[in-house]
């Protein structure tokens, strides 16, 4: 740490015995001093500049002293003085700098000296403003001026997000075109002739501008519309001023922008409800060009004491003419029959309705019937694109289980100009049945469920086994010889037969009933299952005790071939012998009984 703060401190030493060997001195030679300055003359600030140099550079700075005004003015000085004579109009206060100068540039001056703030004088013009503060569609707002002062004159109208900046002649009326409605106010300003942006406000008026009616809609795209179903559309227009107003209107072809002849007319005495919404009703009977757009347009007006008429344009609202009725290609049924109880067990059924095309509007309604033609479930309306899918679960309406037998399905199409289409199609049958567990239990003899068998070349596999058990197993390793693993090994396979009708599979085990031969008492074997999938899973060891030894318990399903048959098996090897009386098998199943 010391070694470090060495070279840091010698640094810190250098530069500060830098900086004060090129510090400046706090006031240098020749610098200016400034007398009190005179604003009793209005637009002028007057005084006089105390300087040894030749000249001095002399410049006003605007409502603060870091905007300098214009350019500097070079003034010579006599006998060691010289004095200015600056603009002030359009200041609200304002600073005057000097410069001591060797010539008549700002590189041959020295550093400024400022005077102290001070605020100018100001001639009020004499405005004439018009006696209506309202100005309404077609109405022009002229101001008058009377003015004798300097720098500029200028109207700003400034309301909301305008601003509108008119320049104001001294000679003749001035028109502000008064861009954009609302509540504002007119300020009168003037302005340096040396910065357009340097102003000071001189008069103010309080006007409102009402020329267009707000309104709007957010029904841009109406829909479809088919002249045999229905040929009244209802848009909603909010509306933000007024309370009974009149809507002229007119339609006109997307495509082209064509007026069409004979369609539209004016619609009056359209009032604004609570929130401010109106509700035109257009009857578009006389459009009848199938499968093409059109635009409603018109203009909305109000009659207002102030402002006279008011008016706006509304949104252009879009329909299409739709004549042709939609259809459904299909009614799929995912199942041909469906038992209705929430057991897990095909108890429910999905039905796809296909309509043709792909109008993503349209809506459907799908029904089941029974043999008599009588509706015994509803389902609400549906809308997708392509396709509308439903699940039935085999009950009715109130939630009943229907009858056993056989259904059908009715879907009802509507597109979004209400035009209607309908196909029957499609069959299911009820089946009242449901699942019921039931478990099969059955103990095997060890030789009477023997299916298969390897024992190597130095083992014996011995029926019935030394303990003289009927239909038992003896798996003795390595009576002969030892030589290798495979010499010594003994696997059974076994395999029992499973009951008919099973429609589903819970658990599976085996259990088998054996111990350590005595001849070898410390001897252990080996359970296992053979899967569908032909896997040997499960390895459960089976202990030296003389008893019921259980396998592990798996999923009926992946145990339980094709021909209903369950395999498993049992080894043991090095040395090892073991016998095994028999085997029991438990599995549970579920069949399908009637309600």
């Amino acid at each position: 740490m010391r070694r470090l703060l060495a070279p840091v401190l010698a640094t810190l030493a250098l530069t500060a015995s830098g900086l004060a060997l090129t510090t400046n001195p706090a006031h240098a030679a020749g610098e200016p001093v400034i007398s009190a300055i005179d604003v009793s003359t209005p637009g002028h600030a007057t005084g006089t500049v105390t300087s040894d140099a030749a000249y001095v550079a002399v410049v006003l700075h605007a409502n603060g002293a870091a905007w300098e005004l214009g350019e500097p003015t070079f003034v010579g000085t006599t006998g060691g003085s010289a004095s200015f004579d600056l603009e002030t109009w359009g200041l609200d206060t304002g600073v005057v700098s000097a410069r001591a100068c060797t010539g008549q540039t700002i590189d041959s001056c020295g550093l400024p000296a400022l005077s102290p703030s001070f605020t100018p004088l100001d001639v009020t013009p004499q405005v004439t403003w018009p006696e209506d503060t309202t100005i309404g569609t077609g109405q022009v707002y002229t101001v008058s001026v009377s003015d004798t002062a300097g720098g500029n004159l200028v109207a700003q109208w400034e309301h909301d997000y305008w601003q509108t900046d008119t320049a104001l002649s001294r000679s003749e009326p001035t028109t502000l075109p008064l861009t954009g409605d609302g509540e504002g106010d007119i300020t009168v300003r003037r302005c340096s002739s040396l910065a357009w942006n340097v102003c000071h406000a001189t008069g103010v008026r309080h006007v409102t501008v009402n020329r267009v009616l707000s309104n709007w809609s957010e029904d841009y795209w109406l829909g479809e519309i088919s002249p045999a179903v229905g040929t009244k559309a209802e848009p909603v227009i909010h509306v933000y001023e007024g309370q009974s107003f009149t809507l002229d209107w007119h339609v006109t072809d997307s495509a082209t922008g064509q007026a069409l002849p004979g369609v539209g007319g004016q619609i009056a005495d359209l009032t604004a409800d609570a929130e401010g919404n109106i509700r035109p009703v257009f009857d578009l009977g006389a459009v009848t060009t199938n499968n093409k757009n059109y635009d409603i347009e018109g203009t909305l007006s109000y009659q207002d004491p102030d402002f006279g008429t008011v008016t706006g344009p509304i949104r252009a609202m879009t329909f299409r003419i739709d004549t042709v009725a939609p259809a459904i290609s299909s009614i799929k049924v995912s199942a041909s029959s469906v038992y209705p109880y929430a057991d897990g067990y095909r108890d429910k059924v999905t039905v796809t309705v296909q309509p043709v095309g792909s109008d993503q509007y349209a809506t459907v309604r799908l029904e089941v019937l029974n043999s008599s033609d009588t509706v015994i479930k509803s389902f609400p309306l549906a809308s997708g694109y392509d396709a509308s899918q439903f699940v039935w679960n085999g009950k009715t309406g109130s939630g009943t289980f229907a009858p056993a037998g056989g259904y059908h399905f009715r879907a009802t199409i509507k597109d979004q100009a209400k035009n209607p289409g309908q196909l029957i199609q499609g069959s299911v049958t009820v089946v009242r049945k449901k699942l019921v567990a039931r478990t099969f239990k059955k103990t095997v003899s060890a030789a009477g469920s023997l299916e298969d068998q390897y024992v190597g070349r130095c083992s014996t596999l011995r029926k019935p086994s030394l303990r003289g058990w009927s239909g038992s197993l003896g798996l003795y390793t390595n009576t002969k010889c030892r030589r290798t693993f495979e010499d010594g090994l003994i696997v059974t396979v076994h395999a029992v037969r499973t009951p008919a009708g099973a429609v589903r599979y819970g658990d599976f085990r085996v259990s088998a009933y054996g111990g350590a031969a005595k001849a070898a008492p410390r001897s252990l074997a080996y359970l296992e299952y053979l899967n569908r999938a032909e896997d040997w899973v499960a390895d459960t060891r089976m202990g030296t005790s003389l008893t019921t030894h259980n396998g592990a318990t798996r999923a009926g399903s992946n145990f339980v071939w094709g021909d209903r048959y369950v395999v498993w098996g049992a080894y043991t090897a090095e040395g090892a012998k073991y016998d095994i009386k028999s085997f029991t098998v438990r599995l549970t199943y579920f069949v399908l009984v009637l309600d």
